[in-house]
């Protein structure tokens, strides 16, 4: 073999190995790209769902037998629910407005009730006003209103409003 051919070898080899390498290259590079893009575009969509909302059913206070009455002293509010039959369990959010140094201050209290005997009616009192071992009662008393969330026994959950006009007493 004479020198030219072997560098003519030399020059092949090589040329063939710096073709190997960019399509090694080329082949990681659009491997990657196609992984990020496609990482990029599942995000997205994700961000795009929205969260599942489910709707809040109401039912109206007569639905489940629901009385509210306050004292007449207005130191505290009695709810009483008489149709309990399918009930498993109610939340209550109390809110009211208190005058507090002449200044109108909104107030409130939330408690939960588990129905034990279904059927029986069940009540509930909630101060106008804190209770450790002495009771400071709020004036003033207005715009009581009651949210309930009812839950039923089949799992479904309902919500109750009902106001209590408090200036005539």
């Amino acid at each position: 073999m004479n020198v030219k051919s072997l560098l003519k070898d030399k020059r092949v080899i090589i040329a063939g190995g710096v073709v190997l390498v960019l399509l090694v290259l080329i082949i990681v590079v659009a491997v990657f790209l196609f992984l990020y893009s496609k990482s990029s575009n599942s995000s997205q969509n994700s961000q795009n769902l929205a969260p599942t909302q489910t709707p809040v059913l109401s039912l109206s206070p007569d639905d489940i037998g629901l009385t509210l009455v306050a004292s007449v002293d207005l130191h505290k509010v009695t709810m009483k629910i008489t149709k309990t039959q399918d009930i498993a369990s109610v939340d209550f959010q109390l809110s009211y407005n208190a005058n507090v140094s002449g200044q109108e201050v909104a107030r409130g209290t939330i408690g939960h009730v588990d129905v034990k005997t279904p059927g029986q009616p069940i009540s509930q009192d909630m101060v106008f006003g804190t209770c450790s071992d002495v009771c400071h009662y709020d004036s003033g008393i207005s715009g009581v209103k009651l949210i309930v969330k009812v839950t039923k026994t089949d799992g479904k959950v309902y919500q109750v409003e009902k106001s209590l006009d408090v200036s005539q007493q």
